[in-house]
């Protein structure tokens, strides 16, 4: 998922890719929700060395799901979405911006 924010100190606007992986327990069920969050860069390629250049991963949350629960995507992505946040030190302004975009886009 790909959000829009304005860079907290000069207002620049950063584009943001927001992914959720999920981890199975040895049974094959999943237990665990992997948000990662990456800066894009808006130039993607370097000229110089004719390769595309890497985004940057900003942070990482995880959220796990006990053996007896039965697993809710939806919360284990706000969980993880949550604590990458959190790990992140994104401040107040960008988190309120990511959260909107993101409830906007999977219509809780």
């Amino acid at each position: 998922m790909k959000i829009e924010c304005n860079h907290p100190h000069t207002n620049a606007k950063i584009l943001l890719s927001i992914g959720f992986t999920y981890e199975k327990d040895e049974l094959g069920h999943p237990r665990k929700t992997i948000c990662k969050i990456f800066k894009i860069d808006p130039f993607g390629f370097d000229l110089k060395s004719n390769t595309a250049k890497a985004d940057e991963l900003i942070s990482n949350g995880l959220s796990e799901c006990h053996p007896n629960d039965q697993l809710r995507k939806s919360e284990g992505r706000k969980i993880a979405l949550t604590r990458a946040l959190k790990n992140g030190h994104i401040d107040v302004e960008m988190r309120t911006s990511i959260w909107k975009q993101y409830l906007a886009k999977v219509k809780v």
